[in-house]
This record gives C-alpha cells, sequence and structure tokens, in this order.
C-alpha cells in the first residue's frame, strides 16, 4: 500500500485542492471496503497539506481485492451533495488495482459511470484482467492503464495525469 500512497500523492500533487478547485475523496479496499479514518469524502480536505497527510495515513495491510465491493460503496455513498458533490463539476472516479478482482465488477462499473468518468490503473503482473478493460468508461485508450509494477507507474505519475486529465484538468 505504500506505493499506493506515493501514487495518490504524486498524482494528488498536479492538483489545487480546494472547497472551491479540485475535490478528492479516497476509499481503501482489500478483503473489506474501509469505512472509517481511511476513508474521506469530497468535503474533507481544502489544502493539499491535509489531503498529503490523510493519503499518507492510508492502511498498508490485508489481502483481497474486492474491488466490485469498493466500487458499488462507492457508488452508493460517496457522490452525495452533503459529502460535498457538486452537480456541476465533473466526477472523475479511478480504480487502483493491484491485481484481478475477488469479486464481480461489471454492475458496479456500471453505476460508477453513471456518475462519471471511470478510469482504471492497473499495476503489476497480477492486474491482468479484462475485466478492468471493459469496465471503464470509453475510450478505454484514454481511462484504461495498465503498468508492469510501481516502479514504472512512479516515473510516469504526470503521464498518468495526463492520460486522465487531457487538457480540462484544472492544474496549479
Amino acid at each position: 500500500m505504500s506505493d499506493v500512497r506515493k501514487f495518490i500523492t504524486g498524482l494528488a500533487s498536479y492538483l489545487p485542492i480546494s472547497q472551491m478547485n479540485v475535490r478528492v475523496a479516497v476509499t481503501a479496499y482489500n478483503r473489506i471496503v474501509f469505512t472509517d479514518q481511511q476513508t474521506w469524502y469530497l468535503d474533507a480536505h481544502d489544502s493539499y497539506a491535509t489531503l498529503d497527510f490523510a493519503i499518507s495515513r492510508l492502511p498498508n495491510e490485508g489481502l483481497g481485492r474486492n474491488a466490485g465491493a469498493a466500487m458499488t460503496w462507492v457508488s452508493n455513498n460517496a457522490f452525495k451533495g452533503r459529502l460535498g458533490d457538486r452537480p456541476t463539476v465533473e466526477n472523475l472516479i479511478v480504480l487502483i488495482a493491484t491485481g484481478n478482482p475477488d469479486d464481480s465488477i461489471t454492475n458496479a462499473a456500471a453505476a460508477l459511470r453513471n456518475i462519471g468518468r471511470l478510469a482504471v490503473v492497473a499495476v503489476g503482473p497480477d492486474a491482468t484482467s479484462s475485466d478492468f478493460a471493459s469496465a471503464v468508461t470509453a475510450p478505454s485508450s484514454e481511462n484504461f492503464l495498465r503498468v508492469p509494477d510501481f516502479l514504472a507507474l512512479d516515473n510516469n505519475v504526470k503521464y498518468v495525469y495526463q492520460l486522465l486529465c487531457g487538457r480540462n484538468c484544472i492544474t496549479q
């Protein structure tokens, strides 16, 4: 998980985090979906410093890859106006997968695509499932990225940012 934390931190460093600009929510998962201090909503952080601190506290434990359960939890809970979602701002949902899902992601992915743009970053030799590529918002060339390991991902954070955000993202 420390590699995941490093990637999220690097990706977030390109964003102007504030309640008026970019808002970031995170849900951690493995065999369970964490719904306590390892999860926060879109209204939780108003600066990169507080977001960075929260990322550093993400769990580094557990086995399992219940991506479908995590995606379902996010679609049912994360994008609520009372929790910081703004109806006039496009939602970008990025799933970081370090292996094939242990559960089905088909229905959960469809629900997330109804909420916003769904992208998947599949990392490592265990993340080979074609389910991920078919789950993302079309076109998959802009919303699905598979990298061999975290070293390759860490060396290409800016590329991943540009792939996910293109010219439409707000940058510092």
